[in-house]
């Protein structure tokens, strides 16, 4: 009783501090009730002492929930280091189990109740070091990981896990880490539509764990991308020194390199070098390692990976297996890798680059074609990269229309009537420039460039409407 005791009340500084608590706060006596009732009733003793004991823990513990609207039946297991920051109305099931050091605020139910009365359902297992937020209710039999945060309001009915595993090492797999570990106030002025703020702030996330197949100097991020990684406000970003040891080929790669890959190495050095500052969320970054199965029944519960070795084949630098493999536990799994152009009918395609082979966007051997993006010279590249190479292909095509290329087969048909012939549904400008008004005049109250229309019928009305 006492040693778990003495934890709990450490939350509250030095020892006349713990004292006044003890007298003057109730939800603190709600804590000093459960921790004697369990020890009353677990604890070796003759039974003519235990049955006084439990009568009177029973009374003050009816007494206490009464003024508190605090639950803690004797029955569950709480770890020690219990902390209650709000008084009021936190409800636990007598078959809940909760680790060590977490947090309940007020509002929050651990278990399944109805009307007063415990359900028979089987109660959910808290790790150690988690907060539950405001209204939150965790139901069912689940597991929820250590280091969990489960925001206001949240609803958690499936297990969770503190981890998510993102597999890949490219500019994609940075904007996925970096949105699971935005803090709440730096997601709010985002256009992210506000389903998705509530459903990553309630989801827990805790660790991102980034996997790439091979190793730093391969890495495919860009320097900017991954410098704004280390600057979020809510997370910490951890490399191991070991995973930036490079075999010789590397090495040799590195020195050949003087923008991109050098860069990006100092900079895995840098937080290589960073003493973690204990926010909320941490970044890890791990290189050599593939991702070989997804473990669990009806969700993600773990990630089998095998440790890669660096070799050279055919003068390029290739990820091969070691056979060395190793299960991490994770509730979510990213998966950011792997794109690769695919031909269309008619169209001339490069096999081995998969992309459409062209002439600064004008593509070979087929009229009045056109190409962008990354079907145009390979996944590589960011935003402003595409912007770029869009603008290029664009001046091709009004160059060809200038110089009377694209006259239509047919003078009499229209666009418009193509479209409808064919069932499409399409937006004109002037439909898109009226979207784009609705959604930045529902963003300026919120402080935010624009909410979404996230559903097809909502855009589709509010295009044609104009």
């Amino acid at each position: 009783m006492f040693p778990n005791l003495g934890e709990d009340l450490r939350h509250y500084g030095d020892s006349w501090s713990q004292f006044k608590v003890l007298l003057l706060v109730p939800r603190v006596w709600a804590i000093v009730a459960y921790r004697f009732r369990s020890w009353a009733h677990t604890a070796p003793m003759p039974s003519i002492l235990r049955l006084p004991l439990n009568v009177a823990g029973r009374l003050a513990a009816g007494f206490i929930e009464a003024v508190t609207h605090i639950e803690l039946p004797s029955e569950a297991i709480i770890g020690p280091g219990l902390f209650l920051p709000h008084a009021g109305y936190v409800i636990v099931a007598s078959n809940a189990t909760i680790g060590r050091h977490c947090t309940l605020t007020q509002g929050v139910t651990i278990g399944h109740r109805a009307g007063g009365r415990e359900l028979s359902f089987d109660s959910p297992v808290i790790g150690d070091r988690v907060y539950v937020g405001p209204g939150a209710a965790i139901l069912g039999p689940v597991n929820v990981g250590d280091d969990v945060l489960i925001g206001a309001n949240a609803v958690v009915i499936d297990s969770v896990s503190s981890r998510a595993v993102v597999v890949g090492n490219g500019n994609v797999a940075i904007d996925c880490a970096r949105m699971l570990a935005l803090a709440e106030h730096e997601l709010q002025p985002t256009d992210t539509t506000q389903e998705a703020t509530d459903a990553i702030n309630a989801a827990g996330v805790r660790e991102i764990l980034m996997l790439g197949r091979r190793g730093p100097v391969q890495a495919a991020f860009t320097p900017p991308e991954l410098k704004e990684l280390g600057e979020l406000a809510g997370a910490d970003v951890i490399v191991d020194p070991v995973e930036l040891q490079l075999d010789p080929a590397s090495a040799r790669a590195l020195d050949e390199d003087r923008e991109r890959a050098r860069r990006n190495y100092e900079l895995l050095q840098e937080f290589a070098a960073r003493e973690p500052e204990g926010r909320p969320r941490r970044i890890s970054l791990r290189f050599l390692v593939s991702p070989l199965a997804i473990l669990g029944e009806d969700r993600v519960e773990a990630v089998e990976v095998v440790r890669n070795e660096l070799v050279e084949e055919d003068g390029r630098i290739v990820a091969r297996p070691t056979g060395e493999t190793e299960t991490i536990p994770a509730g979510l799994v990213l998966r950011s890798v792997g794109y690769k152009g695919v031909a269309l009918p008619g169209i001339p395609f490069d096999e081995r680059s998969c992309t459409i082979p062209n002439d600064r966007g004008r593509v070979d051997g087929a009229e009045r074609t056109y190409a962008a993006g990354w079907i145009k010279r390979g996944p590589t590249g960011v935003i402003g990269t595409n912007k770029k190479d869009a603008t290029e292909t664009v001046e091709q095509l009004l160059e060809d229309a200038r110089a009377g290329k694209l006259q239509r087969d047919d003078p009499t048909r229209s666009l418009e009537t193509l479209l409808e012939e064919r069932g499409a549904n399409y937006v004109e400008y002037d439909g898109w420039q009226a979207i784009d008004a609705v959604e930045r005049a529902a963003g300026e109250p919120l402080g935010r460039p624009r909410v979404k229309l996230t559903g097809w019928e909502q855009l589709l009305t509010t295009g044609r409407r104009s």
